[in-house]
């Protein structure tokens, strides 16, 4: 009987290790396929990704791991030993569970950093508002208008000239270095109105 509980707690500790497997292989998956999507997108730069990946890849690891070692029978002790007044060796000892939890510990913190210390980005479309709503109002049509790797694209027409050069002073009065906007504009007069269609600088 006893033995065949034993074997039974291997199995059932087998299982659950593989489920955790699975589970942090699924979640290790969507975060490296999240990464590599905004490194793609620019929104993080290539170290910075790679980084992340690694950070999470080790937790992800070393977490597996803790939850092996505890479903196997492992506890979370240290134990203290003393050589004695001979002289012999003493020191500590740490449990494989419990170093493995320790270890999570650090990685999840050094990753929780690592995402807390991204410099926020500013909120272009509230950023830019004015003139957004100045192109609305003025005749301008933007055919895409997307944030791309912390800039605003846009692309579009304007009726005139005139239109165009307001729309930049409302761009600039908004970002005088206008560092974070990319406006495609050519001029489309309407129809039935003087002026051919251009491209504008």
């Amino acid at each position: 009987m006893e033995n065949r509980t034993i074997i039974y707690s291997l199995r059932y500790g087998s299982a659950a290790v593989a489920i955790i497997a699975i589970v942090a292989a699924s979640a290790f998956a969507i975060a490296l396929a999240l990464i590599i999507y905004a490194v793609v997108r620019q929104s993080i730069s290539p170290t910075r990704g790679a980084y992340l990946i690694v950070l999470i890849a080790l937790f992800a690891l070393s977490f597996t791991l803790f939850l092996e070692n505890l479903l196997r029978g492992g506890r979370l002790d240290v134990e203290s030993n003393w050589g004695g007044l001979g002289g012999g060796l003493s020191g500590w000892r740490v449990s494989g569970p419990l170093a493995f939890l320790f270890l999570s510990i650090g990685l999840f913190a050094l990753l929780v950093a690592a995402i807390s210390n991204d410099p926020p980005h500013p909120d272009l479309w509230e950023r830019y508002r004015g003139a957004l709503n100045f192109a609305a109002q003025n005749g301008i049509k933007f055919e895409k208008r997307e944030v791309v790797g912390g800039k605003l694209l846009l692309k579009g027409t304007a009726p005139s000239q005139a239109v165009e050069d307001a729309f930049w002073t409302q761009v600039k009065l908004a970002n005088p270095l206008y560092d974070d906007i990319v406006p495609d504009l050519s001029i489309k007069a309407p129809a039935g109105a003087p002026g051919a269609a251009g491209v504008v600088k």
